[in-house]
């Protein structure tokens, strides 16, 4: 393109410097010792474009002559990072699509050519992980450190992701804390850890990272506390199964007040106090809590502690002035009833709960209810009842033991 254009400029200049010369085409003469050349000014003008345009066809011949050899290697290896980059693109595509092993393939292939390495090996160590090959993964990373070691935050978080997700705990909590000792305040490493502690229940790590996390702005209020009541229950399951009631009581203390107030925690704390047979401490908790806050949940369990049965009665008819219609503290009021041997009193509340929320376990206690009054065939009757209303064969097996 550019030479046809210097074509049609030197053509130009020819026809616009013959049509000025017309009239007048000049002289010129060049005389060197015994030699003279005579000739009009156009034709010699003419003669030395001419010569000057071969002259630099035959300069720009030769440049490029000696150029061709470097011309030839920019060439080919910018098809060489075309064909990488071509391969990159196919293979995040086949690892989109859960086509692992291609994946790994075309990631690899031409992995010299690219620019960028760091890219392809963080890549290929996804798609082996998925290959189920933790080695070859922990290879591809090494190398993605040894193409790049300033991405050595970027490559350990994703050796991090990779270990959780592979169920690898105990190594991603190394990594994390190696991170976390460089890179304390990254969002990542934080987010990354908090996901790790609760995986491996490790509850009080989990409790020392919340207010970071809520500094961080990585959780609002509500999370935080969210998470902080999973790790105290989560230590107050612990101090219950090792059966330690001094650690349990120590963990309660430790509770923020606003948390121990929250309905999960409460029930918690109960049912480790009740596994523990400390039934009077259970039921003053229910009592406080209950005179200012309402749980189907912790009403349910006052049913089945074993304190000062009648003073229970008394709170939950308290209960039921304002809370009537409730088939669970109905439930309650009656398996207390039913225990102080108040018969009449006791079957009017299990029907009016079984009235309001079917369950087979309200059946089972009527059906208990009327043994213990002498009526078998009653009884009989209301275990077949709960026994057509009970979901699963699981607990159909447990009804056929209680008719047994």
């Amino acid at each position: 393109m550019k030479f046809l254009f210097t074509a049609i400029f030197v053509l130009l200049a020819a026809v616009v410097i013959a049509m000025l010369a017309r009239n007048d085409p000049g002289y010129i003469m060049i005389n060197y010792r015994d030699w003279a050349i005579e000739t009009s000014l156009v034709l010699a003008v003419i003669v030395i474009l001419m010569v000057f345009f071969v002259l630099y066809l035959l300069i720009r011949f030769f440049v490029n002559t000696k150029k061709m050899p470097r011309n030839i290697g920019e060439w080919q290896q910018q098809r060489r990072i075309t064909r990488a980059n071509d391969a990159l693109t196919t293979g995040l595509l086949e690892l989109a699509k859960g086509e692992w092993s291609k994946a790994e393939k075309h990631l690899t292939k031409y992995i010299g050519d690219t620019k960028m390495p760091l890219l392809n090996y963080l890549a290929a160590a996804r798609a082996t992980q998925k290959l189920g090959n933790d080695q070859q993964r922990d290879h591809y990373l090494q190398l993605a450190h040894q193409s790049m070691p300033k991405a050595e935050l970027a490559i350990a978080l994703t050796h991090a992701e990779l270990q959780i997700s592979h169920g690898q705990m105990e190594q991603a909590l190394a990594t994390l804390s190696t991170l976390q000792r460089s890179s304390p305040k990254h969002a990542t490493v934080l987010k990354l850890l908090m996901r790790l502690y609760v995986e491996l229940h490790d509850w009080e790590r989990l409790l020392e990272l919340v207010p970071a996390l809520l500094r961080r702005k990585l959780v609002d209020r509500e999370e935080s506390e969210r998470l902080q009541m999973l790790a105290y229950a989560g230590l107050l399951h612990l101090a219950a199964r090792d059966s330690d009631r001094m650690i349990i009581h120590d963990v309660w203390r430790r509770i923020p007040k606003a948390i121990r107030l929250q309905d999960t925690m409460m029930v918690e704390y109960v049912q480790n106090l009740v596994l523990h047979k400390e039934f009077v401490d259970a039921a003053e908790l229910i009592q406080q809590f209950l005179s200012k806050n309402w749980s189907d949940r912790l009403v349910y369990i006052y049913g089945t502690i074993e304190a000062d049965l009648p003073r229970q009665i008394r709170y939950v008819e308290t209960w039921q002035k304002s809370y009537d219609r409730n088939a669970v503290l109905l439930l309650t009021l009656g398996r207390l009833c039913m225990r102080k041997q108040l018969w009449a009193r006791s079957q009017e509340c299990l029907e009016a709960s079984l009235a309001l929320a079917p369950q087979a376990e309200t059946y089972r206690e009527l059906a208990q209810l009327h043994e213990q009054m002498g009526a078998q065939d009653k009884a009989m009757d209301y275990y077949r009842q709960g026994l057509m209303s009970v979901p699963d064969s699981n607990s159909a097996q447990t009804s056929l033991s209680l008719i047994k």
